[in-house]
């Protein structure tokens, strides 16, 4: 039942790939062309490489997709942390308009420009985050890489079986028409 199931899906994989009968010998074929015909402009079908199904693979995978995201955020959240501990230079102006005497909030005179500049210096708690995120976004560049091969040996095994299936397609037919064959000739002796 397990191997009707393998079967019966690798032969969906045929047919969604457009029958790549001789993928080996039309790749040999088509090294030497440009890799142009991504789409063939006729409908026929197209042999599917081993190469170009890794390709496909990895961008079309959801999988890899969602660590790319996760491995961006987790960059970001890094470079957010580290910047708290780089010179942050403020600038602003609380010119404006007064009636009478010009205060602000603080009870200070107005300025028509102020400039402020801040910078961590020590704060341990803030440092040991800042590392964190930096390892955290180690952590998701290696997700990342995992994802990403483990698309590429999905990818091979389908590509591998789906030739090994094909192969004992082929065996089945050639045997079945020697059996014809031999069914005929016992036919005429008789």
């Amino acid at each position: 039942m397990q191997l009707l199931r393998r079967v019966a899906g690798m032969t969906a994989l045929m047919v969604l790939y457009g029958g790549a009968a001789g993928a080996q010998e039309a790749s040999a074929q088509k090294a030497s062309q440009p890799a142009a015909q991504e789409s063939p402009k006729d409908g026929a079908p197209m042999a599917l490489t081993l190469k170009r199904a890794i390709e496909l693979a990895l961008q079309n995978s959801k999988e890899i997709q969602v660590a790319k995201i996760q491995a961006s955020v987790a960059d970001r959240a890094a470079q957010i942390t580290k910047a708290q501990f780089m010179p942050n230079l403020y600038a602003g102006s609380g010119a404006g308009y007064t009636y009478g005497i010009p205060e602000t909030p603080g009870g200070r005179a107005p300025s028509i420009f102020n400039v402020s500049y801040t910078e961590q210096v020590f704060n341990e708690p803030l440092r040991g985050q800042a590392k964190e995120t930096q390892e955290q976004a180690k952590a998701q560049r290696i997700l990342l890489e995992d994802a990403k091969n483990s698309v590429i040996t999905r990818t091979a095994m389908a590509y591998l079986e789906l030739g090994k299936v094909r192969h004992s397609l082929e065996l089945l037919r050639s045997s079945s028409c020697c059996a014809r064959s031999k069914k005929a000739r016992r036919r005429s002796c008789k």
